[in-house]
C-alpha cells in the first residue's frame, strides 16, 4: 500500500486525522455507522469480478500487480534461471494469478501484528504466525516486497531489500489507534516494521515481489464477504484496481478458535471483525488509500455480498 508522498502530512498528524475520523468504532453499532460510509454504487461492479479462491492467505492486500516471468527476464534473469538459484528458490514467490490467495492486510505480517496486540513479543508473535498457519492448513506464510515502484532491476538489490508492505511502516501508528479506540486493551510491546519482516523471511516466509505505481486515486478497497471467492489484483490493476481484504477467510469460527488459543485469548467473533476492520480501515487511511465520504468526495470502500 501506499507511502508518504512528498510535501504531505506526517505520520502523526495523518493518526490524528485517523483517530478522529475512526471514532465511530467506538459505538455499539459501529458496523452500521460503517455501512453508511461505504459506496454502494459499484460493489456490483466487483461482485460481478469474483474469482475461485486458492487455500491460504496472500502476500497483502496491495492493488499492485506481482513481477511477471517478463520482468525477470529484462533483469537479466530468466525465470527458470532464477527458480534454479538457491536463494531465491527458497526465500521469494511469483502469486497464482489463475487462483489467488484471499487477501489480508500485511500478509503474514498482519498476523504477526495481530499476535503482538494480544501482548505477544515479535519472536512468539512470529512462532505463533506460523502455528497459525500450520493449524489453517494456509501453506508458507507470505509477505511482499517491491522493485521500488521499477527502479529496481537488479535481482540481488531486490532481494535483499527488507522495507516491505507499507503496513509495516504505519504499524506503530494503527497499534496506537486501535488502543485509543479501545479496539485493543492492554500493554503491546514495541512494533518495528523491519524487524517484523525480518523476522519472518527467517521463519520461513516467502517474498512476493510486486511492481508498478500504486493508484490510490482511482483504486477501491473491497471488503469481499463471500465465501471461497476472491478478486484476481493483478488482472483488475489496469482497469478496476483494488486493495482487497477477504473477510470471510480471516474471521472464520475456526481461525478464530486457532488464534485464541495461540494467543491466549478468548476474542469474539463480533471483536475479531471490528479488530481486522479497525486494522484494514487505520491502515488504508494512514497510507491515503481508503477515503471516506467527507468534503464532497466520495467513498471508495466497497463490501461484496
Amino acid at each position: 500500500m501506499s507511502h508518504d508522498h512528498a510535501g504531505g502530512p506526517t505520520k502523526e498528524q495523518l493518526r490524528d486525522d485517523v483517530l478522529m475520523s475512526l471514532q465511530f468504532m467506538t459505538g455499539p453499532n459501529w458496523f452500521s455507522d460503517f455501512q453508511a460510509r461505504l459506496n454502494v454504487e459499484e460493489a456490483a461492479v466487483y461482485e460481478g469480478k469474483l474469482v475461485s479462491a486458492a487455500e491460504g492467505i496472500s502476500e497483502c492486500m496491495d492493488e499492485r500487480m506481482c513481477l511477471t516471468p517478463e520482468v525477470f527476464t529484462a533483469m537479466g534473469k530468466g525465470l527458470a534461471v532464477a527458480q534454479r538459484e538457491a536463494r531465491v528458490r527458497d526465500t521469494m514467490r511469483l502469486r497464482n494469478t489463475e487462483y489467488p490467495k484471499p487477501s489480508f492486510v500485511g500478509g503474514a505480517a498482519g498476523w504477526v501484528f495481530q499476535f503482538i496486540l494480544m501482548g505477544k513479543q515479535l519472536p512468539e508473535a512470529v512462532a505463533a504466525t506460523k502455528k497459525l498457519y500450520e493449524k489453517n492448513g494456509w501453506g508458507d506464510m507470505e509477505i511482499h516486497i517491491d522493485d521500488g515502484h521499477g527502479t529496481i532491476a537488479d535481482m540481488a538489490t531486490l532481494m535483499d531489500k527488507t522495507d516491505g508492505c507499507g503496513f509495516l511502516g504505519v504499524a506503530p501508528h494503527v497499534a496506537d489507534i486501535l488502543q485509543k479506540l479501545h479496539i485493543v486493551e492492554g500493554q503491546v510491546p514495541p512494533i518495528d516494521g523491519n524487524a517484523i519482516f525480518t523476522w519472518l523471511r527467517e521463519a520461513g516466509a516467502k517474498t512476493v515481489p510486486l511492481t508498478g505505481n500504486h493508484r490510490t486515486d482511482v483504486a477501491n478497497v473491497v471488503i469481499n464477504t463471500r465465501e471461497r471467492t476472491t478478486l484476481n489484483k493483478d488482472l483488475l490493476y489496469g482497469t478496476h484496481p483494488a486493495f482487497v481484504w477477504d473477510m470471510w477467510a480471516t474471521t472464520k469460527p475456526e481461525v478464530i478458535d486457532n488464534f485464541n488459543q495461540l494467543a491466549g485469548t478468548q476474542l469474539s467473533q463480533p471483536d475479531f471483525v471490528r479488530l481486522q476492520a479497525g486494522m484494514h480501515l487505520a491502515t488504508g487511511m494512514m497510507l491515503q488509500a481508503v477515503r471516506m465520504p467527507a468534503l464532497g468526495k466520495p467513498s471508495n470502500l466497497i463490501i461484496t455480498k
